[in-house]
């Protein structure tokens, strides 16, 4: 396996991110008024897909997407092809990490599963929070991604004190590998 981890700026076309712009409006208006923590959420089975989690830890709040527009899920396995062409979508997570939620805080890691391609989007942001990948150093703006196995590769973000209104929204959109790294 040669890739490893690439950024790709304006990743949807403009009718596409209109359309992830009025799905994203309409998600968050569909959600249950039930924030749940995250060591509650993790650790039982009363999470619903309808459930916003909060991690006070991660200065985040995160909630699953459903049913993404088609546009969507062509545009972004068009993407993920390019780098893996055994891929196949699997899910989306918005998260957004904000000063209200808590310290924003991640880590260098690596992710405990390695069947993974995830692009990495930056969907809205109010200020700069660069992300670290092994020993790189990486600006995304709003429609940028990182893509990233994210299994393989470390990565994180630096320290950064975020003011109470400050927020960086982003997407995870992993796509199963389908080949050797699959679990």
């Amino acid at each position: 396996m040669d890739f490893m981890f690439v950024t790709q700026k304006n990743i949807f076309s403009e009718n596409a991110l209109a359309e992830l712009k009025r799905y994203i409006k309409n998600r968050k208006l569909s959600l249950t008024n039930k924030i749940l923590e995250e060591d509650y959420a993790v650790n039982t089975k009363e999470r619903t897909s309808s459930d916003i989690v909060h991690n006070p830890k991660m200065g985040k709040i995160y909630f699953d997407l459903q049913d993404l527009p088609e546009i969507i899920v062509s545009e972004l396995t068009t993407i993920a092809k390019q780098h893996n062409p055994n891929a196949t979508f699997h899910t989306g997570t918005y998260t957004e990490y904000k000063g209200l939620y808590g310290r924003p805080h991640l880590p260098m890691h690596k992710d405990r599963f390695d069947h993974f391609l995830l692009i990495d989007y930056q969907y809205d942001s109010n200020t700069d929070w660069e992300l670290l990948a092994e020993d790189q150093s990486i600006s995304l703006k709003n429609n940028d991604a990182l893509i990233i196995y994210p299994g393989t590769v470390t990565h994180g973000r630096p320290e950064k004190i975020f003011s109470d209104n400050d927020y960086v929204s982003m997407i995870f959109f992993d796509f199963w590998r389908n080949d050797n790294g699959r679990a």
